[in-house]
């Protein structure tokens, strides 16, 4: 699905139940113009589920502060994971430090893994 207000190429690619976690897809670039459609399904999705989520960013193609801010944001209400990062985006955790907050794993399974509730 296309994020509405979002310029072309911007986009949440699912936003979907995964096991035991949420799974929301972002493709294209973002930047401030083009971040509140990521907010405004990351509030649903956290509306709607208690799981982690974990975000798929193997489509992302640049992200700027604004866009690590949302995610950090929804880390601060349940455990979050990132999956598929980008070189740039691991360079952005890095400068930040924001790594423990956000991990970048290499799979949906290392996601789950890492968040799923342990019965």
């Amino acid at each position: 699905m296309m994020a509405s207000g979002a310029p072309a190429g911007a986009g949440i690619t699912r936003s979907v139940p995964a096991g035991p976690l949420w799974l929301i897809g972002l493709r294209g670039d973002f930047d401030a113009d083009s971040v509140e459609p990521v907010r405004e399904q990351i509030a649903e999705a956290l509306a709607a589920t208690a799981r982690p989520v974990v975000f798929d960013l193997s489509r992302l193609t640049f992200c700027d502060s604004q866009l690590l801010s949302v995610l950090l944001s929804a880390a601060v209400r349940r455990p979050v994971a990132l999956i598929g990062c980008p070189p740039p985006v691991r360079r952005l955790l890095e400068i930040t430090g924001t790594g423990h907050v956000l991990p970048a794993l290499p799979a949906l399974d290392d996601a789950i893994a890492r968040l799923a509730p342990q019965s």
